[in-house]
Parts: structure tokens; sequence; C-alpha cells
């Protein structure tokens, strides 16, 4: 990586860069994705149940339900 904007330098800043390589890292399991939107139609249950995913990985809240609506489609 570059000294300056890592990874993404050329695209965008470095916080940029730097928050690109975090939502990149945030693990999504497709069995997990699979389970909460084809057996759980309650749409509170499956809040909850990312909301237990995000606490018990430690990952950011706001990435990881943005990349869990993303792969979901």
């Amino acid at each position: 990586m570059s000294s300056k904007g890592g990874l993404y330098g050329g695209v965008c800043s470095s916080t940029c860069s730097s928050q690109q390589l975090e939502y990149n890292s945030i693990p999504i399991i497709l069995l997990f994705i699979k389970r909460i939107y084809t057996h759980i139609k309650d749409e509170n249950i499956r809040e909850e149940e990312i909301e237990k995913f995000i606490k018990i990985n430690k990952l950011n809240k706001d990435m990881t339900k943005h990349k869990i609506k993303r792969v979901s489609k």
C-alpha cells in the first residue's frame, strides 16, 4: 500500500480507504443470509438475528447492515 490513501488512494481519501477496507473485511456468511431471509418471515425477528450477529462478531453496525442487505439481493 502506498503511504498516502492506502489501497484505494487513487479513488478516495485515506479515511474513505480505511472505511472501504473495513467494509470489505466484514464476514458475511451466505448460509446466514439464506436462513434469515428464507426461513424468518417476521421482520422484527430478522432484525434481532442481525443485531445478534453484529454483537457476537463485534462488527460496525451500519456497515454490516448495509452489506447484509446488499448481499441478500
